[in-house]
């Protein structure tokens, strides 16, 4: 970066009541980057209870945090702020609010407007491809075929979902993967092409294909298949993909008087319409002996997991398996009983994330100390499976009957509730057995894991839970923040 660009972004002295240009120069908050969130004690200082639990939706590596901090330059040269650099975190804090608390203003583009697009690309795009490269070295995704890898992104907007699967996964990188992307409005298509082709660029490798598809979420499968067919591409997607995308459907709809019961019914309408063209696709598939994955991912909102929640459940109804999270193939916990007073989400700190988002954030007044999302990915092969595994689903919370902070899990039996694991990280999953003779949480009615169990895990007959140690080898885990809101 040139001395000129340099003074472009730092503050030059003003007058006291004048209004500071941004800058996305900072100095680092502590020594080592990292830092507790909501107060919780990381596993350095203090040992475990369930040091049998594999992690999940762990730090990035340095690869990964290298590029993500060059990205505010890939940014600077496909979108130059120019006038927008003084208002940008204003900027920030108006979409927010669109996107937020005001979201019946989604019915309208947001991106016909300079400023809200500088505001998005600057900053929600880049804490969505932060958040996806948390998941996707976790998903158990299967490769690209060889012969015509095809990526189906959904309401792709600026390719956020392609930028983070391919900085995810430097393997895929050389292959000769195909992207249809689609969205209603082609401006944030083109300049996801753009920063793509330049990230790519200073990488020193070529990008995947990207072909642009005007199609709305609705009719987004039926379009892809005539457009297919109209370009002699065979529509056998490796993979479908879906990224903050159903939430907005679902909340930019005119309420016209309807109730919340009105437009959760139109919802599961969206779903099972969307499922139903997908399911038809993938059965061709299957006679072709082809096998296919479908990732949807919301934000960790209540709105968010309810929906993965509710589209898992049709999913299924339709013959597609879940792979991830659930550790399972049977219902849905959090659609039964007291469970739907929770939903499913997975929570992480913001280590990795660069400085110079954070900073931002920080101006616009939308200072993080934790990120979240819900995630779902399905196959239209069967992978079904009830292992006798529990996932963490939940921030931890106090019990008074538990010692400790517990958490909530997920298991093919229901609802678990695990005792001390404040220091078990949002998404770990843990190997369990005994778990009929449990002792049953009265608010909740999940079965209760104590730490005690443990130790009687190999005794025929007890009460209590007992714990299998895993056998995969345990190398950190992020800390989990939040607050629970299910008790």
């Amino acid at each position: 970066m040139g001395k000129k660009e340099q003074e472009k972004f730092s503050v030059q002295p003003e007058e006291k009541n004048k209004k500071k240009a941004w800058t996305a120069e900072q100095k680092p908050s502590c020594q080592s980057g990292r830092r507790c969130v909501d107060g919780l004690r990381r596993e350095a200082d203090r040992k475990p209870s369930w040091p049998e639990a594999t992690p999940c939706f762990l730090a990035p590596s340095k690869r990964i945090r290298k590029e993500l901090a060059r990205f505010l330059d890939v940014l600077r040269r496909v979108r130059p702020l120019g006038a927008h650099l003084r208002t940008l975190p204003m900027d920030v804090a108006d979409l927010s609010r669109v996107l937020t608390s005001d979201r019946s203003l989604l019915a309208h583009p947001y991106w016909s407007k300079p400023a809200a697009i500088s505001a998005y690309c600057y900053y929600f795009l880049p804490w969505n491809i932060v958040r996806l490269t948390r998941l996707f070295p976790y998903l158990p995704l299967i490769s690209p075929p060889e012969k015509q890898p095809l990526l189906f992104d959904l309401g792709s907007g600026p390719l956020t979902v392609p930028i983070a699967l391919w900085l995810s996964k430097p393997e895929f990188r050389s292959l000769p993967v195909t992207v249809i992307a689609s969205d209603r409005s082609r401006q944030p298509l083109d300049m996801g092409i753009r920063l793509f082709s330049e990230l790519a660029r200073e990488e020193g490798v070529p990008p995947w294909t990207v072909i642009p598809l005007n199609a709305g979420f609705e009719h987004a499968m039926r379009i892809f298949s005539a457009f297919c067919q109209e370009r002699h591409i065979t529509p056998s997607p490796w993979l479908v993909t879906a990224a903050n995308v159903l939430n907005e459907i679902m909340q930019s709809r005119p309420r016209h008087g309807r109730g919340e019961a009105e437009e959760e019914e139109e919802g599961q309408e969206i779903l099972q319409s969307f499922l139903s063209d997908l399911s038809r696709l993938t059965q061709r598939l299957g006679a072709e002996d082809r096998r296919s994955q479908v990732l949807f991912v919301e934000p960790g909102t209540r709105l968010g997991g309810k929906i993965i929640t509710s589209l898992r459940e049709e999913a299924l109804a339709l013959g597609f398996s879940s792979v991830f999270p659930c550790p399972h193939s049977a219902p849905c916990p959090l659609m039964q009983g007291r469970g739907r007073k929770t939903w499913c989400h997975f929570t992480f700190d913001l280590e990795g994330a660069p400085t110079w988002l954070t900073k931002l954030s920080r101006d616009a007044g939308l200072a993080k100390d934790a990120l979240s999302l819900s995630p779902l990915l399905l196959s239209t092969s069967d992978e079904r499976r009830d292992d006798d595994r529990c996932r963490i689903i939940s921030a931890p919370f106090s019990v008074p009957t538990l010692s400790g902070k517990a958490r909530y899990g997920c298991s093919t039996r229901g609802l678990v509730l695990l005792e001390d694991a404040e220091a078990v990280s949002s998404g770990s999953s843990l190997s369990l057995s005994g778990l009929s003779s449990a002792d049953v949480d009265k608010k909740s009615g999940a079965r209760i894991l104590r730490v005690s169990a443990r130790h009687a895990g190999k005794k025929e007959g007890g009460n209590d839970i007992a714990v299998r140690k895993s056998k995969g080898k345990r190398n950190g885990h992020c800390m989990a923040a939040g607050k629970d809101v299910s008790r």
